[in-house]
């Protein structure tokens, strides 16, 4: 290998073999850096613009974002806290009485009722309290400048109210907007309907999580109205419910007993509930002395409350099981 470079070396420059670099590919280009801040420097107005509209989204949404970590970051922490969940007891279906023959001696039927659902009501709340709050007319001084643009010097404003004060009117508002609107619903379904004060203020304060009862078991014409004319009306809506009927009225009234209202828990059944919906119990005859295969077991459901009382959501714990069917030989 030495032989061969020194014989090289001893060749005439002119003898020598020249070795000519290896040709660049043409089609092969050249990557040179880019960055985004040289490309801005350009004198582009498209691509200046659109990094503007960057610039100020990101700053909107840093915004946003302070708003909601910072600002209001107490008030959210309040809400979380006062939120609590509430337990219904929801009473099952009855099962059926049969005589041998498979003639019906006692069954159920839906009863609709209308509810008044005052967690749909904030907007009109607010809406009758600006209506009653009462205002004051107040002379102030005003430029000239101000004055000589037309401006005037007389303005309304609202009174400041005390604790009690606004506690009244607060209650007012809320009796005015559920009496306006029982009253609206009472009179198309010509079934009158007045609402009392007390017994609206014991529900909002003792069980504001469930619907405030308005008109119960509808009939048939009742219902058709309600349908068509309050199918989107807010905080109105039907619920329906179970009642007992005997076919045969006051016929082996001595043999089949007869039921009355009791919800309280079956032996067996979770008895800690925040609320409890109607339901019945028999009390002599066969009604009583089946009662437990009739009336089956109760479910349940939870209800989310916020920091004002009003429901949010409502999630089933556990369904309810259908009672029995008793045939009598």
């Amino acid at each position: 290998m030495f032989w061969l470079v020194e014989s090289l070396a001893r060749l005439p420059p002119r003898e020598r073999i020249q070795f000519s670099p290896r040709p660049r590919n043409p089609a092969r280009p050249t990557l040179t850096p880019m960055l985004v801040f040289d490309q801005l420097r350009k004198a582009d107005p498209q691509l200046r613009l659109l990094a503007l509209m960057l610039c100020v989204g990101l700053a909107i949404l840093s915004a946003g974002l302070w708003w909601v970590q910072v600002v209001h970051a107490r008030e959210f922490q309040s809400q979380l806290e006062y939120q609590s969940s509430r337990t219904v007891r929801v009473p099952s279906l009855r099962g059926k009485i049969l005589d041998r023959n498979g003639k019906v001696l006692a069954e159920n039927r839906p009863s609709y009722n209308v509810n008044l659902y005052l967690e749909d009501l904030p907007p009109q709340f607010r809406a009758e309290y600006q209506r009653l709050a009462p205002r004051q007319i107040v002379t102030n001084r005003v430029p000239f400048w101000r004055r000589w643009l037309g401006a005037s010097n007389v303005t309304t404003q609202y009174v400041k109210l005390d604790a009690i004060q606004k506690s009244n009117l607060t209650w007012q508002v809320r009796f005015n907007v559920a009496s306006n609107t029982i009253n609206e619903v009472a009179t198309r379904l010509q079934q009158p309907r007045a609402l009392d004060f007390a017994d609206f203020q014991k529900h909002y304060q003792q069980r504001l999580a469930l619907p405030y009862p308005v008109l119960k078991n509808l009939n048939d014409v009742q219902l058709a109205r309600f349908e068509e004319q309050f199918s989107m009306t807010p905080g109105i809506d039907l619920d329906v419910q179970s009642s007992r009927i005997y076919p045969f009225e006051t016929t082996a009234a001595h043999l089949l007993g007869y039921v009355r209202h009791d919800d309280s828990s079956a032996e067996g059944e979770f008895a800690d509930f925040y609320y409890r919906l109607p339901d019945y119990r028999g009390q002599v005859g066969i009604e009583g002395g089946y009662d437990a295969e009739l009336r089956g077991r109760a479910g349940a459901k939870t209800v989310l409350i916020n920091n004002h009382g009003y429901r949010q959501t409502e999630s089933v714990q556990e369904y309810a099981e259908i009672g029995k069917q008793v045939t009598l030989t």
